[in-house]
């Protein structure tokens, strides 16, 4: 029996386990590579984990094909959102019904915005995107701004794509 419990000796988990071997991988390690440079800055993911800091999440409702990419770095998460997704190739990030960036800050529970795109701010082509194999790649360029100052925003990819 194997409890685990908080200060106050109080059982959060109680139940029982089967003895594992050291070093047993309980699920494999999903891959994931994005790099971003943001104005001077070197942003990237880790590349190895049970849960994938850099992801895809495709969704094709009523034959509205939909790509939202998720970047944790650190404090730091952007956003990528594709509301017109039809597969490899390029695509105009700029306002909200096209397609946008958002670039956040995170202190705890609340995300500080650092900036979004606006219109014509860049693009982002996707070389390489397979629903059967889970991947996708590519390259992205485009500005993030917000109300004092306007900074680029560049990179590269090959993360997991879940639908």
């Amino acid at each position: 029996m194997l409890i685990f419990d908080n200060w106050k000796k109080t059982p959060i988990l109680a139940d029982q386990y089967i003895k594992s071997q050291v070093g047993k991988i309980v699920t494999a390690p999903i891959r994931s590579h994005f790099e971003m440079m943001v104005d001077d800055t070197l942003l990237l993911n880790s590349p190895l984990g049970a849960y994938p800091s850099a992801y895809a999440s495709f969704l094709n409702a009523n034959n509205h094909p939909k790509l939202d990419i998720y970047v944790q770095s650190g404090r730091y998460r952007l956003t990528i959102i594709l509301n017109h997704f039809e597969g490899v190739g390029t695509y105009r990030l700029g306002t909200d019904t096209t397609g946008y960036a958002e670039y956040y800050i995170w202190g705890g529970d609340v995300g500080l915005p650092l900036g979004q795109t606006h219109e014509e701010a860049g693009t982002i082509t996707f070389t390489a995107f397979d629903l059967t194999e889970g991947r996708c790649s590519g390259e992205f360029d485009f500005v993030l701004s917000n109300r004092e100052e306007t900074f680029p925003a560049s990179g590269n990819f090959e993360i997991p794509v879940f639908d």
